[in-house]
């Protein structure tokens, strides 16, 4: 064979070998042997092939440890394999996943930035880097800045990557745009048409921006894709569910998750939060005590067991839950805000201000805290503040509760001109138009408003006729505990 054509199937070979694809690979070795059995370079290439296969089946093993919860194991299994074949970047990656697994999150990083070292282009290891940097305790925007470098360079690498585009659509769900977020997800399913996360993705971008019927046509069409994981789609149904004002559809969906998975602590922290909207407490602190004897922990079972208290208006013990919340979590955004509207509720004004800015300064823009804000400025006689403080929550993205207390001010001001304004610039904008129906309904209630007004009418009863028509999302103080 003449050297510059064993030098081609070799070259391919090495292509087919990066791509996983060892089956290929073998073939364009093996017929480079077939002409010269003593071929020094094919000789190397199929002993590396036969270690990355070796390498691959304990990544597979690992994985199967992994999801079968036993950590340590698939630890000492990567420990033993890289003894045996050193730092390979798949073994590495792996590495990584357990060691996150086992909230070893530094190592974790060091070894997927090993696994760079090696092989630049790995796009396993360029995914989990923004995916740990997406899942910061702290999220801020270094973290997302940080995590788009390296995603763009994965898309750079292969741009039909579903994995990478999925994360993109992650990416900007977690800094709340949700329609850029489908815009990512759809290019998933171009790629991958039946593809669960992309859906799931889809349906959670659309229940952000209130089109919950949407939502729940994408996670229906997720479940029936998907048949691994479907006790979180249906905690997702229960959220829509539960957003649109049907808690009995809700739990329907909780207990069937249940009875698929009668040990997550995610499905029965979602049954609590649901009896604790219907004001069922006993029932919602014996969930919460059930989950938290599997995970002492967990942010979200602490949390609920504070607005559990807060909600029998036992602020001591609220303050305490919260308080413990954050000796775990530091980073607990919701119970920063559940401390906030417990001393709001305890009339202490000036510590529920004092709650609202640490959660601004850990999360600049935070919606809930500024419409939070807004509320406290309001109790206090500043309407125009607070006036500011629900148009600058409300610049992202059309916040439920932002719009419901503005409109509420701007009512007992007399003076809706300025939120009548807000939304008919909302309603030219892209972003906004998608929520045409609720902007809408909110231009009606306006002109209601002003009605009310010139007709000399009682502005309270209208304020509580409208209170109790809108949807549980527009009373919402608190970001759900609903899982992600």
């Amino acid at each position: 064979m003449h050297p510059s054509h064993a030098r081609a199937l070799l070259g391919l070979a090495m292509v087919e070998m990066k791509r996983r694809h060892f089956r290929q690979a073998r073939s364009w070795i093996e017929a480079v042997l077939d002409r010269d059995p003593a071929h020094a370079a094919a000789s190397a290439a199929l002993q590396r092939l036969q270690t990355e296969e070796e390498v691959l089946l304990v990544v597979g093993r690992s994985r199967s440890l992994r999801s079968s919860g036993d950590l340590e194991q698939a630890r000492r299994k990567v420990q033993r394999a890289m003894t045996t074949f050193g730092e390979h970047p798949d073994l590495l990656v792996e590495g990584a996943l357990v060691s996150a697994g086992l909230e070893a999150r530094a190592q974790a990083f060091e070894m997927l930035r090993r696994a760079l070292f090696l092989e630049p282009d790995n796009q396993a290891a360029l995914n989990l880097l923004a995916v740990f940097h997406l899942e910061s305790p702290c999220p801020g925007a270094t973290d997302f800045e940080q995590a788009e470098r390296w995603l763009r360079k994965a898309l750079d690498l292969r741009s039909d990557n579903t994995v990478t585009l999925g994360n993109l659509g992650r990416l900007e769900l977690a800094r709340n745009r949700p329609a850029e977020a489908a815009a990512w997800y759809r290019q998933v399913l171009a790629v991958a048409p039946d593809s669960p996360r992309a859906l799931e993705g889809l349906g959670e971008a659309a229940f952000r921006q209130g089109r919950l019927d949407q939502a729940r046509q994408w996670l229906e069409k997720a479940w029936w894709a998907d048949d691994k994981d479907r006790p979180r789609l249906l905690t997702a149904l229960a959220r829509v569910c539960t957003a649109s004002g049907d808690t009995a559809a809700a739990r329907q969906h909780l207990r069937s998750a249940l009875e698929l998975a009668p040990d997550d602590v995610r499905v029965m922290t979602s049954l609590a939060y649901v009896a604790l909207l219907e004001n069922e407490l006993d029932e919602a602190e014996r969930r919460l005590d059930a989950a938290r004897q599997k995970r002492p922990d967990d942010e979200r079972v602490l949390h609920l067991l504070g607005r559990v208290a807060q909600a029998r208006g036992d602020y001591a013990a609220a303050r305490r839950h919260y308080a413990e919340t954050l000796s775990f979590h530091p980073a607990s955004v919701r119970s920063l805000l559940g401390l906030a509207w417990t001393a709001y509720e305890d009339r202490n004004l000036s510590e529920a201000l004092h709650w609202f800015d640490q959660v601004i300064q850990l999360d600049p823009g935070n919606q809930h805290a500024l419409t939070g804000t807004g509320v406290v400025k309001a109790r206090m006689g500043e309407y125009d503040e607070a006036q500011e403080c629900y148009r600058a929550s409300l610049q992202a993205s059309l916040h439920p509760p932002a719009l419901w207390h503005w409109f509420r001010v701007a009512t007992l001001e007399g003076n809706v001109q300025q939120l009548s304004w807000f939304l008919d610039a909302a309603a030219s904008t892209g972003g906004a138009a998608e929520l045409g129906a609720e902007v809408s309904a909110w231009k009606e209630r306006v002109a209601r408003s002003t009605r009310v007004h010139k007709e000399g009418g009682d502005v309270r009863a209208f304020l509580a006729e409208i209170a109790r028509s809108l949807p549980l999302r527009y009373r919402a103080t608190v970001p759900e505990p609903f899982p992600a």
